[in-house]
């Protein structure tokens, strides 16, 4: 793909779990076919923010 990756090696449970023990909410977590290869794709968030929404105005995705 002419791009620099960085792999995980955890399962998208233990993913989950690392995300939120550091504070961050997850916005997106999808299964993506990417030029032959499935990665799955994470967006996260900050739960609190500095003059910020905080996680009410985060999009709930179901576990």
């Amino acid at each position: 793909m002419g791009q620099r990756l960085f792999y995980s090696h955890a399962t998208p449970e233990k993913l989950r779990a690392q995300l939120a023990d550091v504070g961050l909410a997850v916005r997106t977590f999808d299964a993506r076919a990417i030029g032959g290869e499935t990665f799955l794709w994470v967006t996260a968030a900050k739960l609190e923010q500095p003059g910020g929404l905080g996680e009410a105005a985060l999009p709930q995705i179901p576990r």
